[in-house]
């Protein structure tokens, strides 16, 4: 799927089910070093509604961050699995470097039985090397590998979300991956075009939370996260 076919899908999902702000990270095919650039899509009138963030960084990381700021982009996502690299790989850790000077928060894909690349035990790594790093460490922390996860991230400083999880894992499990983490360091995600976000929300709205707990899980969160104001 095109770029712009996704941001197209994507305005007309979050105009229909009411959702005010999106927060877009997409997912490449190219290692992280590999020399691929930013891509700021964004029209200037939707500007408030998806945050967009890097979803690579080029061989020239601290020159690529810089431009993928200018186009105000918000952070940086890594698929360490699709890219074809550990997520504690060197070349990684020097763009992690950057973005905890420059306070970009990371995204990093986590886990997958399939592979190494994003297990949680290197995303720990990455959390100790780099204290003041913020990290979502999604899919609870470990995609399809959720309790693998939970052994390794759960005590340490980073979020997770609840992208493609609530599928595989159930209402029982996924609520107990919230309090396991504590919800505070729980962000909503749909996984889009995966999953539909009106659906993912409906789920969790059904999981008996206190309205508190799923403001914060639902958006104040993410504005921990992101280090702005969701209106």
């Amino acid at each position: 799927m095109s770029g712009e076919l996704f941001l197209e899908l994507l305005l007309v999902s979050i105009h229909y089910d009411g959702i005010a702000a999106a927060c877009v990270e997409e997912v490449v095919e190219r290692a992280a070093a590999d020399g691929g650039e930013a891509d700021g899509r964004v029209d200037a009138g939707e500007a408030e509604r998806l945050l967009e963030s890097a979803e690579h960084v080029g061989a020239d990381a601290e020159a690529e961050i810089e431009r993928a700021m200018g186009l105000g982009l918000r952070g940086i996502k890594l698929h360490p699995d699709t890219q074809a690299v550990n997520a504690d790989d060197p070349r990684l850790m020097a763009i992690y470097e950057i973005a905890q000077a420059k306070h970009l928060p990371v995204v990093i894909h986590s886990g997958d039985y399939r592979y190494d690349y994003s297990h949680p035990r290197r995303i720990a790594h990455v959390l100790h090397a780099f204290p003041e790093l913020v990290v979502n460490a999604a899919h609870f922390g470990g995609w399809s590998i959720y309790d693998i996860g939970a052994d390794f991230l759960r005590s340490e400083r980073c979020f997770v979300d609840t992208s493609s999880s609530i599928a595989f894992v159930g209402k029982r499990h996924f609520r107990e991956l919230i309090n396991l983490y504590g919800v505070e360091r729980v962000l909503f995600g749909s996984d889009f075009p995966m999953w539909n976000p009106e659906d993912e929300i409906r789920q969790v709205s059904e999981l008996g939370l206190s309205q508190h707990d799923f403001e914060l899980l639902t958006w104040h969160n993410a504005e921990t996260f992101l280090g702005t104001t969701i209106r």
